[in-house]
């Protein structure tokens, strides 16, 4: 089809030409602004050339190649330095082109070079010990920073990367562990913590809320007279962050109530204990804290004093002690914004307890089966 005429609603040809062709396995198609079909014609003359002048320079710069340095640089130009791990993604990049070689071209990236890097990384240790790294770090720091770098290529900037099996290459990690802090072990915390970030300890144990999400807090978000909080939670890449509301109970009251005088904006401060001229900053100034400030702050403070025990874990503590106290999964997924049910499913071990004693209450209503448990029991005391 060259030109032609549209038909109305009315049933009438349209007063003017549109043209629709294809060229590189692209359509295009529109008005041309001429009731003359010969001018029309070289309308859409002028538009094949301007298309097939776009799909060349589309397949020139396809064609251009890029190395993992220039795509790693690019990857963190456009999303790395933006987000707040920053610090965890540009050691990542580090991994990425220590381990393939910065010179390499990433249309050459394949399946095997991945494998052999995934090899080499797994065989590394971690730094100050003698274990090498676990699988769930590998993936971390290696193989999903990758695959995030080559998918952007593919898709943002247009390169013709292979595809790569990734379920292949990423390891399998163990079940995620639930850590939960005792209370004697959540006072030992909060007595070593310094005593301005004890209301983060505090906040997190209570409501379960994430290290980004407490640290980006601010009290537009604190809405007192409706005793809610509004949580902004992370979303993934390219999507609008995830929201949840959590109440104000009279324990987080009691946290957030004296700190509201501290910062006109952000809930959570330190004290800063020297002066920053740059930054207009006296000491003994309330600061707002920051994500690699704060994990700074629990790494000098906490970390390998508590044992096997993660800021993290602050969070599986607040849902497996909900859990514990109400046996309802449902409610522990509203506070800590799962999006799946399955996420939030490894808490249930918690609810063992009432089970437990259910179970136990029915044996003690009586019946045969219930008085053999009972003799089964005592028997097995006497022994």
């Amino acid at each position: 089809m060259s030109v032609y005429r549209i038909r109305t609603k009315d049933g009438t040809a349209s007063p003017i030409y549109y043209y629709d062709f294809q060229c590189g396995g692209r359509r295009f198609s529109g008005p041309t602004p001429y009731a003359n079909k010969r001018d029309a014609e070289r309308f859409e003359a002028e538009r094949r050339k301007q298309a097939r002048a776009l799909i060349a320079q589309e397949k020139a710069r396809k064609a251009l190649p890029m190395t993992l340095h220039d795509a790693c640089v690019r990857y963190w130009d456009e999303v790395g330095r933006h987000r707040a791990s920053a610090d965890d993604i540009w050691t990542a990049l580090g991994h990425i082109e220590r381990l393939l070689g910065k010179d390499k071209l990433i249309e050459m990236i394949g399946i095997s070079d991945v494998a052999d890097a995934v090899a080499r990384r797994r065989a590394e240790k971690a730094r100050g010990r003698d274990k090498e790294i676990s699988a769930a770090t590998v993936n971390r720091t290696f193989t999903e920073p990758l695959r995030r770098v080559l998918q952007r290529a593919r898709v943002v900037w247009e390169k013709d990367v292979r595809e790569i099996a990734w379920k292949e290459v990423i390891l399998p990690e163990k079940f995620e562990r639930v850590r939960e802090a005792s209370h004697a072990e959540e006072a030992r915390i909060l007595k070593m913590i310094r005593e301005d970030y004890r209301p983060v300890i505090e906040f997190a144990i209570v409501t379960g809320c994430r290290l980004q999400e407490i640290v980006t807090l601010t009290w537009s978000r604190v809405q007192w007279p409706s005793e809610v909080i509004e949580i902004r939670g992370k979303g993934r890449p390219g999507k609008p962050d995830k929201v949840r509301h959590i109440p104000i109970t009279s324990a987080v009251r009691a946290i957030l109530w004296p700190l509201r005088h501290h910062h006109g904006e952000a809930v959570f401060t330190y004290v800063a204990t020297r002066p920053d001229q740059d930054a207009g900053i006296a000491r003994g100034d309330r600061v707002p804290m920051t994500y690699n400030g704060l994990k700074t702050r629990w790494r000098r403070d906490v970390r390998g004093k508590i044992d096997d025990f993660h800021f993290h874990d602050l969070r599986h503590t607040a849902f497996t002690r909900l859990v514990r106290e109400t046996g309802n999964i449902v409610t522990v997924r509203k506070l800590a914004g799962h999006t799946d049910i399955s996420t939030t499913a490894k808490y249930a071990h918690a609810a063992l307890d009432d089970v437990r004693n259910a179970m136990q209450r029915v044996e003690e209503s009586g019946g045969k089966l219930a008085k053999r448990g009972k003799q089964s029991r005592s028997g097995s005391k006497r022994n």
